[in-house]
């Protein structure tokens, strides 16, 4: 038995060349090109978007192109999901780069994908196998080749531009658009899809703006805060409600602690979670929050204009 070499140095590798020379049977020697997408946050609501790095030139990497169709049928959406897999004997060292606000995308044919996973990569093989998915129709809109078409309001209709604003004890961010691997103090607000409705049930209509006194439910979670730090956001949340943007529904608050945990290092992280209604009026809110906009923007524009 041939002795082995724990430096990852494999003479006469007969597996890899004949897993190469398979490969490119495959593939028939494919080309993929990727293209470098930043990432750019809008201070009013904090949507983020991608747009193309025109600084950056796209690079193009050999390998083998698989992807797996499973359509799937909803009430506002019928789409293709296609799972990738990419086969490659080169590293995409590009890839490596820990940057959330970086993002390299793939263009094949009449679509394009980003990986969400590495794996199942094998040093005597020398092959690398990347996965992801096609990027869905409906988050097209999220994707920008030019920085001029970036939206120049919010976007949301709810009151999350008013908590986004409120950010002098952490930054803010909307559920399911936290950045990667933050580190507390930060707060996170979700309204309730379903709990936006109407107080007022006519609209006003004046000089081509609309006005409607509006409801939401709202829940805070909240990372590295102790109980003090908790109480005085509280009281500077009832204190900002005072200046009119918006009103709270209910009079008290309820500070209850989160158990989120990590078996690795047997701790708990410092997790809280606040909900309370309140009222605003749609139109007021976007109006006011523009004052608020220009003081301080919780989200940096990380995209540079050339």
């Amino acid at each position: 038995m041939p002795n082995l070499d724990l430096d990852g140095n494999f003479p006469d590798n007969q597996l890899e060349g004949t897993l190469r020379a398979g490969l490119q049977a495959i593939s028939h020697n494919q080309i993929i090109t990727f293209v470098l997408y930043k990432r750019v946050v809008l201070p009013f609501d904090g949507y983020v978007f991608w747009i193309r790095d025109l600084l950056t030139d796209p690079i193009e990497v050999f390998g083998s192109f698989h992807y797996q169709t499973d359509q799937k049928q909803e009430m506002d959406y019928n789409k293709a999901y296609q799972n990738i897999t990419f086969t490659t004997p080169t590293q995409i060292n590009n890839f490596n780069e820990v940057n959330p606000d970086s993002l390299w995308i793939g263009q094949h044919t009449n679509f394009e994908y980003a990986f969400s996973s590495h794996g199942n990569y094998y040093e005597q093989a020398n092959l690398w196998h990347y996965r992801g998915q096609a990027v869905y129709p409906e988050m097209r809109t999220q994707i920008l080749d030019n920085y001029q078409d970036l939206p120049q309001a919010a976007i949301v209709s709810n009151s999350l531009p008013i908590w986004i604003s409120l950010n002098d004890y952490a930054p803010v961010y909307p559920s399911f658009l936290v950045p990667e691997n933050l580190t507390p103090p930060y707060i996170v607000c979700h309204v309730d899809a379903g709990s936006t409705s109407q107080l007022q049930p006519i609209p006003l209509v004046q000089d081509g703006e609309t006005w409607q006194l509006m409801k939401d439910k709202v829940k805070l979670v909240i990372y590295g805060f102790d109980n003090r730090t908790v109480q005085n956001y509280l009281q500077y949340i009832v204190r900002a409600s005072m200046e009119g943007a918006f009103g709270i529904m209910k009079v008290g608050f309820t500070v209850r602690d989160g158990k989120h945990i990590q078996s690795e290092v047997n701790v708990l992280a410092q997790q809280k979670f606040v909900e309370l209604e309140i009222s605003y009026n749609q139109s007021a809110v976007y109006d006011t929050i523009q004052q608020y906009i220009l003081k301080v923007l919780p989200f940096p524009v990380t995209y540079n204009v050339p």
